[in-house]
Parts: C-alpha cells; sequence; structure tokens
C-alpha cells in the first residue's frame, strides 16, 4: 500500500468516526428532554426524513449511504494514483466540516444537560 493510500485511509476512517459521531449527537440532542431549549435539525432534507421516517431509521439509512460512500471513494482513488492525493484533501476538507458539526452538537447537547 502507498504513502497516499495510507493517508486517504486514514482520512476516511477520521472522516466515517466523525460521521459517527454526528449522528450520535443528533440522535442525543434530538432526544433529550426539553428544558426550555429548541432544537432542531438545520438538515432540511434530513429534518424531512426524520418526520418522514422517524429518527432512528433515518440516521441508520443515512450512516449506511455514507458508509457506502466511504468505500466506494477508497475504492475507487486506491486504482487512481493521480487523483489520489486531491481525493486526500477532500475528504480531508470534508472531516474538517462535519468536526464543525460535530463541535456544534456536542456543545448543543452539553448544553442541554445542564
Amino acid at each position: 500500500m502507498s504513502e497516499n493510500n495510507k493517508l486517504l485511509l486514514f482520512a476516511l476512517s477520521l472522516l466515517l468516526l466523525l460521521l459517527l459521531g454526528d449522528n450520535l449527537s443528533t440522535y442525543l440532542c434530538l432526544t433529550s428532554p426539553d428544558r426550555g431549549h429548541i432544537v432542531s435539525e438545520m438538515n432540511p432534507i434530513s429534518a424531512w426524513m426524520f418526520g418522514s421516517l422517524g429518527l432512528v431509521p433515518s440516521l441508520t439509512i443515512q450512516m449506511v449511504i455514507k458508509v457506502i460512500g466511504v468505500v466506494f471513494l477508497y475504492w475507487w482513488a486506491k486504482t487512481r494514483a493521480d487523483t489520489c492525493r486531491r481525493i486526500t484533501v477532500g475528504v480531508s476538507v470534508a472531516a474538517l466540516m462535519v468536526l464543525g458539526a460535530n463541535v456544534n452538537n456536542w456543545w448543543i447537547y452539553y448544553d442541554l444537560l445542564r
């Protein structure tokens, strides 16, 4: 396995962990007892899914789709050495964005517990 593939695998693994943390924190925030806070999903597609299918089925479907996407992206990128580095950068940027969502959600959850 080349150095580029190892870095991509690390970035994708980190992204998956952050996506799992985002799903968990979303679940905890939306199921926490209301203590005068209004907590809602800001992503309109997710909000629609939560309302239509329920919270747990929607989060499960979303996570399965994300895992399939990450696995496909790794499979696709490892066969293209010329784009592997660019994909790694893109995945790293996506991981930073999901990290921001995680920080926000966990901060809200902490605030809900107080």
